[in-house]
């Protein structure tokens, strides 16, 4: 193997690790945003489940919106 060749391959290795070092950093962008939307999904789900345990403490009706009934 001649110099030229080895010096080839290490830079297409560097490419290659350059591509790679990029893929890392936008999938990495890609889980943190996703991290934020499943952390805001989370605490709305605790505070439905919060509401929804008042609601079944609360008198029969004592919250509840009025609504038609839907035969209405």
């Amino acid at each position: 193997m001649c110099k030229s060749e080895s010096d080839s391959k290490w830079v297409d290795l560097e490419i290659k690790l350059t591509y790679l070092d990029d893929l890392v950093q936008e999938l990495n962008k890609i889980i943190y945003n996703q991290q934020k939307s499943i952390d805001g999904l989370e605490q709305k789900n605790k505070q439905l489940i919060l509401r929804m345990e008042e609601l079944e403490q609360s008198p029969k009706g004592a919250d509840l919106p009025h609504e038609k009934p839907p035969h209405y």
